[in-house]
Protein backbone atom coordinates (compact mmCIF):
# COMPACT_ATOMS: atom_id res chain seq x y z
CA UNK A 1 0.00 0.00 0.00
CA UNK A 2 2.67 2.79 0.62
CA UNK A 3 3.99 2.71 -2.98
CA UNK A 4 0.36 2.97 -4.25
CA UNK A 5 -0.88 5.91 -6.14
CA UNK A 6 -4.92 4.53 -5.93
CA UNK A 7 -6.66 3.13 -2.97
CA UNK A 8 -10.14 1.87 -3.02
CA UNK A 9 -12.00 0.39 -0.41
CA UNK A 10 -15.63 -1.03 -0.05
CA UNK A 11 -17.85 -1.01 2.80
CA UNK A 12 -21.09 -2.33 4.22
CA UNK A 13 -22.46 -1.09 7.27
CA UNK A 14 -19.18 1.25 7.46
CA UNK A 15 -17.53 -2.35 7.96
CA UNK A 16 -14.56 -2.78 4.99
CA UNK A 17 -14.68 -5.46 3.03
CA UNK A 18 -12.85 -4.67 0.21
CA UNK A 19 -9.69 -3.21 -0.98
CA UNK A 20 -7.92 -2.40 -3.97
CA UNK A 21 -4.46 -0.71 -4.04
CA UNK A 22 -2.93 0.69 -7.59
CA UNK A 23 0.28 2.45 -8.63
CA UNK A 24 0.59 4.60 -11.90
CA UNK A 25 4.08 3.96 -13.37
CA UNK A 26 4.08 7.02 -15.52
CA UNK A 27 3.69 9.13 -12.28
CA UNK A 28 6.19 7.48 -10.03
CA UNK A 29 9.30 5.16 -11.84
CA UNK A 30 10.95 4.96 -8.41
CA UNK A 31 10.52 2.24 -5.91
CA UNK A 32 12.78 2.94 -3.30
CA UNK A 33 10.39 4.48 -0.86
CA UNK A 34 8.46 1.37 -1.32
CA UNK A 35 12.03 -0.83 -0.17
CA UNK A 36 12.94 1.87 2.63
CA UNK A 37 8.96 1.23 4.05
CA UNK A 38 9.35 -2.17 3.72
CA UNK A 39 13.12 -2.84 4.30
CA UNK A 40 11.89 -1.44 8.02
CA UNK A 41 9.13 -3.94 8.17
CA UNK A 42 10.75 -6.74 6.93
CA UNK A 43 13.97 -5.94 9.69
CA UNK A 44 11.19 -6.01 12.85
CA UNK A 45 9.56 -9.04 11.51
CA UNK A 46 12.94 -10.90 11.27
CA UNK A 47 14.26 -10.55 14.80
CA UNK A 48 12.32 -13.51 15.15
CA UNK A 49 13.42 -16.92 13.22
CA UNK A 50 9.53 -17.18 11.88
CA UNK A 51 10.29 -13.83 10.69
CA UNK A 52 13.43 -13.86 9.21
CA UNK A 53 12.25 -17.20 7.00
CA UNK A 54 8.94 -14.66 6.19
CA UNK A 55 11.40 -11.80 5.07
CA UNK A 56 13.69 -14.60 2.39
CA UNK A 57 10.54 -16.21 0.90
CA UNK A 58 9.01 -12.32 0.60
CA UNK A 59 12.50 -11.33 -1.20
CA UNK A 60 12.30 -14.35 -3.35
CA UNK A 61 9.08 -13.99 -4.47
CA UNK A 62 9.80 -9.97 -5.00
CA UNK A 63 12.59 -11.60 -7.52
CA UNK A 64 10.34 -13.85 -9.05
CA UNK A 65 7.68 -10.83 -9.61
CA UNK A 66 10.72 -9.42 -11.33
CA UNK A 67 11.62 -11.50 -13.69
CA UNK A 68 8.11 -12.19 -14.73
CA UNK A 69 7.84 -8.23 -15.77
CA UNK A 70 11.28 -8.12 -17.57
CA UNK A 71 10.70 -11.87 -19.57
CA UNK A 72 6.87 -9.62 -20.78
CA UNK A 73 8.84 -7.19 -22.44
CA UNK A 74 6.21 -4.76 -21.86
CA UNK A 75 5.92 -1.44 -20.40
CA UNK A 76 3.18 -1.28 -18.84
CA UNK A 77 1.47 2.43 -16.75
CA UNK A 78 0.04 1.23 -14.04
CA UNK A 79 -0.13 -2.11 -11.84
CA UNK A 80 -2.39 -3.98 -9.30
CA UNK A 81 -0.74 -4.25 -6.03
CA UNK A 82 -3.54 -5.22 -4.29
CA UNK A 83 -7.47 -6.75 -4.82
CA UNK A 84 -8.97 -8.70 -1.84
CA UNK A 85 -12.10 -9.06 -1.17
CA UNK A 86 -14.00 -10.39 2.47
CA UNK A 87 -14.31 -14.11 2.26
CA UNK A 88 -17.36 -13.63 3.45
CA UNK A 89 -18.88 -11.49 0.84
CA UNK A 90 -17.18 -13.22 -1.76
CA UNK A 91 -19.67 -13.49 -4.62
CA UNK A 92 -21.86 -10.09 -4.21
CA UNK A 93 -19.83 -7.90 -6.80
CA UNK A 94 -17.59 -6.18 -4.79
CA UNK A 95 -14.66 -7.60 -6.30
CA UNK A 96 -16.30 -6.19 -9.50
CA UNK A 97 -16.80 -3.29 -8.46
CA UNK A 98 -13.54 -2.13 -7.07
CA UNK A 99 -11.89 -3.57 -10.38
CA UNK A 100 -14.55 -1.32 -12.52
CA UNK A 101 -13.70 1.68 -9.92
CA UNK A 102 -10.22 1.00 -10.82
CA UNK A 103 -10.61 1.16 -14.90
CA UNK A 104 -12.71 4.23 -14.38
CA UNK A 105 -9.31 6.17 -12.74
CA UNK A 106 -7.35 4.23 -15.41
CA UNK A 107 -9.56 6.42 -18.07
CA UNK A 108 -9.06 9.05 -15.94
CA UNK A 109 -5.27 9.08 -15.50
CA UNK A 110 -5.26 8.32 -19.53
CA UNK A 111 -3.97 5.71 -18.54
CA UNK A 112 -4.22 1.66 -20.73
CA UNK A 113 -2.53 -0.80 -19.67
CA UNK A 114 -1.75 -2.63 -16.30
CA UNK A 115 -0.62 -5.86 -15.09
CA UNK A 116 -0.95 -7.68 -11.76
CA UNK A 117 1.10 -10.37 -9.82
CA UNK A 118 -1.08 -13.45 -7.95
CA UNK A 119 -0.91 -17.23 -7.24
CA UNK A 120 -2.77 -19.93 -7.14
CA UNK A 121 -3.58 -19.76 -3.37
CA UNK A 122 -6.07 -16.77 -5.05
CA UNK A 123 -8.87 -16.15 -6.76
CA UNK A 124 -6.52 -16.00 -10.12
CA UNK A 125 -9.67 -17.23 -12.39
CA UNK A 126 -11.31 -13.65 -11.36
CA UNK A 127 -8.70 -12.08 -13.76
CA UNK A 128 -10.03 -14.32 -17.04
CA UNK A 129 -13.07 -13.12 -16.28
CA UNK A 130 -12.57 -9.57 -16.35
CA UNK A 131 -10.74 -10.37 -19.47
CA UNK A 132 -7.01 -9.79 -18.58
CA UNK A 133 -4.43 -12.78 -19.99
CA UNK A 134 -2.28 -14.91 -18.17
CA UNK A 135 1.68 -13.39 -19.57
CA UNK A 136 4.02 -15.16 -16.99
CA UNK A 137 3.49 -18.10 -14.79
CA UNK A 138 5.98 -19.40 -13.04
CA UNK A 139 5.94 -22.16 -10.00
CA UNK A 140 6.85 -21.32 -6.07
CA UNK A 141 8.55 -23.28 -3.38
CA UNK A 142 7.31 -21.67 -0.13
CA UNK A 143 9.25 -22.79 3.03
CA UNK A 144 8.99 -21.84 6.32
CA UNK A 145 10.94 -23.67 9.25
CA UNK A 146 10.55 -26.91 8.20
CA UNK A 147 7.31 -27.04 5.98
CA UNK A 148 7.29 -26.41 2.09
CA UNK A 149 4.69 -25.35 -0.20
CA UNK A 150 4.56 -25.49 -3.61
CA UNK A 151 1.97 -23.07 -5.69
CA UNK A 152 2.22 -21.02 -8.93
CA UNK A 153 2.57 -17.61 -9.56
CA UNK A 154 1.00 -15.67 -11.84
CA UNK A 155 1.36 -12.64 -14.20
CA UNK A 156 -1.68 -11.28 -16.10
CA UNK A 157 -1.98 -7.89 -17.96
CA UNK A 158 -4.53 -5.79 -20.33
CA UNK A 159 -3.46 -6.85 -23.72
CA UNK A 160 -6.23 -3.94 -25.26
Amino acid sequence: LASSDYVCVAEIDGRPVGILAARDLKKHTSRMHYWRMALHALMRGALSRAGFDDVVQFVKTERLDERMLKASGRKFDASIALLAVDRDEKGMGIGGSLYNHFLDYLRQMNRRSFYLFTDSYCDYRFYEHKGLTCIGKEGFLWTTGDKAESSEFYMYANLA
